[in-house]
């Protein structure tokens, strides 16, 4: 036996004859996205006409019972999908004015940082210069472990010619 026939002895007729009209009117609708509208995690495609898809949550989708060939409910879908969307964008702008003000704080910490650093900076040339008389001083930590270094050798070299004398 082939493979259509086991697949057609599975059904009967009034079941093949539904699966061939639901074929038919996924046929008829195309999916062309309205523009500013993209698939999102949890949402599904809704039918505004045959045509014209909006990306909306699965659940608001699904609460009313609504069929695009009949005109059922349409109304009623479209108004909650217009809503969807124009809530939507706001949060959208929200979230996106939110995160420029969150910007907005890095780089103003980022420049009071900068500043700190160089009147710190100046303030340990100035104390330097006037204790000392010179303004050279250890101004970054990789001078100071440097210096750690050096002195960490000089110990070990002493304790070595303790030891021999």
């Amino acid at each position: 036996m082939s493979e259509e026939i086991k697949f057609t002895e599975e059904y009967t007729e009034e079941e093949l004859l539904k699966m061939l009209l639901k074929y038919q009117k996924n046929r008829d609708l195309d999916s062309i996205p309205i523009e500013g509208t993209k698939f999102f995690e949890g949402s599904e495609a809704h039918h505004i006409d045959t045509k014209h898809v909006i990306y909306i949550p699965k659940e608001l989708h699904r609460s009313v019972h609504h069929n695009v060939f009949t005109g059922k409910n349409m109304d009623i879908i479209n108004e909650l999908a217009k809503n969807f969307l124009e809530n939507y964008e706001e949060e959208k702008n929200n979230t996106i004015k939110d995160q420029r003000i969150i910007e907005m704080k890095r780089e103003h910490q980022k420049e009071y940082q900068r500043k700190w650093r160089r009147n710190h900076q100046n303030y340990y040339k100035n104390y330097y210069k006037k204790h000392y008389g010179y303004s050279n001083h250890i101004n970054s930590i990789s001078q100071l472990n440097n210096i750690k270094k050096v002195l960490k050798f000089f110990q070990k070299s002493i304790a070595i010619l303790k030891k021999s004398v």
